[in-house]
This record gives C-alpha cells, structure tokens and sequence, in this order.
C-alpha cells in the first residue's frame, strides 16, 4: 500500500538534508521513503512517491512487493545515506533516469547517463508500428538503420523482436555512442550491431543500402526548448532542438533518406504533436508513396510510414 500523504509529514522523518547521529543507528524503510517524498514535494505526489520507490529499491535491491512488506524493517545506514544523495539530485530535478543510471523500456533496461537522450514510453509505438508493417515471423531477415540511435532503444528492441535482423546504429554524439555500445554488449546483440558515428547520412557512402530507416529525430522548436520541463533541460539540447519550426530534421531526412534505402525499403519517423500534417506533406514532395500515420495511445499522429517508388 502506499505511504500516507506527504502534506502530513511523518514526525519521525528525518530533517533534510541530515543524516542518522550514528553510524549504528538505523531507520525503517517507512521512516526514510517517508523522508524521500518530503524532500521531494516540489514534485507532483505521485512522481515523488515513484521517485523515491525506486530510489530505495535501486539501493536496497528489493521490489516493489518487499519494499512495503517490509517497510518497518530497516535499512544499513550506508544504504540510508547513499538513497539520501540519490534524492537530493532528483530534488534538482536530475531527471530520474540518470539518478538512477537506467530506464525501462520496451522489454529492455537501458542504461543511460548524462549526455544522451532518454527514450520514453511514447517511442515504443514506433515499435509497434514496425513489428505490425514487418509481421510477427521471427524468420525475417532484413538490415535496417536506426538514425540518430541515442541509447540505442529502438534498434535493440528490434533486433530482439527478430533474431535474424541486422543493425547499423548511428548519432553525432559520443556519449550515445558508448551507451548504445555498452547496451548492446548487455543484451549480447553486438554480433548484429554496428555502431557509425554519423551526423544523419554524412558517414555513409550511398553503396550502404537498407530494408528499413527507422528514426526518432529532434522535433522540438527552439521557442519551445525553454518551456519544457526542468527535467528535459538535462538532456543534450541537440537531441531534441530542430530549428525554428521543429522541422530541420525531418527535411534533411526526406531530402536524402531514398538514397539508401533498398527497393520497397520504408522509412519509419517518430513524429511531434501536431507535426504530422507539415511531415505528410513533406513525404509527397518527396515522391513517397503509401504514406500512412499510426496514432499513440493519446490519440497523437506518432509515427508516419513511407516509401519511394521504384
């Protein structure tokens, strides 16, 4: 069950910022989750509640189901004091994917860190739309590129959904690079994997042919960069911003993106709200055909599927 409200603070919750008098002395798990969400009530009371849940079970190693079962058992004051640093990070608004080092995602955990883009939940469509166009038989065989790679998330869950697929993961950024490198190495995928350090196409020859491009571009405008939660702010500005209009990345794509795509190949695109009707056009001037639009859970164009003749 979960803890009561923080508007009515424990009276054994710890003062902030402090630490157990002893070394000796140690606290229940109520008393320090208890403590987490107080110092986090800057947050919405469910994103501190998650927030400090998951904290404490990264220390502690318990789940979920232990971590309340127990929660008048009581944690090694190491413990304690290492779930102590890891909140008062959160409570800068460090987005909680990089106090904790990883983040869930399709059937994955990614390790992630600062300096590259955390993939959310709303990508796992483009996923979806991909395993629907590409059929559940796990015999397909196919190459495929994952443009603008960041942890790497798309392009593993793809190449765990279809055993045979091969991989070629690209980004400008180094950082995302070496995640992607250190989650492929996790999942045992990189015999399937490779890795090209690549501003969109400019890294390859078009002799490099694909089945499938698939890409999360930047899609936000630089007037709406700002505006975005403090937590985004954390992340590398670069792998969100796309000019004026949150365009830029879509038009390099299509200017460029037939060249290497093999006959019949698709090019599959995570989209912006709103953005869908600017891309669609964009895919026509273009000479795409069979465009289509594949809607989130939200009801928002997600993810736009094209072709070129021929």
């Amino acid at each position: 069950m979960p803890l009561e409200s923080v508007s009515q603070p424990h009276e054994q919750s710890m003062p902030s910022g402090t630490v157990a008098d002893s070394k000796d002395q140690r606290e229940s798990l109520r008393d320090i989750l208890l403590w987490g969400q107080s110092r986090l009530v800057e947050l919405d009371s469910r994103e501190a509640l998650l927030s400090v849940e998951q904290i404490v079970q990264h220390v502690t190693g318990l789940d979920r189901y232990r971590l309340y079962l127990n929660s008048n058992g009581t944690i090694e004051p190491v413990e304690a004091e290492a779930v102590r640093k890891l909140v008062e990070r959160r409570k800068n608004r460090e987005p909680l994917a990089y106090v904790l080092g990883r983040v869930s995602f399709w059937d994955l955990e990614l390790d992630v860190r600062e300096g590259c883009l955390i993939p959310r939940p709303e990508t796992e469509k483009l996923i979806e739309v991909v395993h629907e166009s590409v059929g559940a038989a796990k015999k397909e065989d196919f190459r495929f590129l994952d443009l603008g790679c960041g942890s790497g998330a798309i392009g593993m869950a793809i190449l765990r959904l279809y055993p045979k697929a091969l991989a070629t993961f690209c980004d400008i950024s180094e950082t995302a690079l070496k995640m992607t490198q250190e989650n492929l190495k996790k999942y045992q995928l990189e015999q399937r994997a490779r890795i090209v350090a690549s501003d969109l196409f400019q890294g390859f020859h078009e002799s490099e042919k694909w089945d499938m491009i698939i890409s999360n571009p930047p899609y936000v405008s630089v007037g709406d960069w700002a505006e975005l939660e403090p937590e985004v702010l954390w992340e590398p500005q670069e792998a969100f911003v796309a000019g004026a209009d949150g365009l830029f990345y879509y038009r390099s794509i299509f200017e460029q993106a037939s060249r290497f795509l093999a006959r019949n190949g698709k090019l599959f695109l995570e989209l912006g709200q709103g953005q869908s009707g600017a891309v669609i056009q964009m895919a026509e001037r273009a000479g795409c055909i069979d465009i289509e639009c594949h809607p989130d859970d939200n009801g928002i164009q997600r993810v736009l599927i094209a072709r070129w003749a021929g």
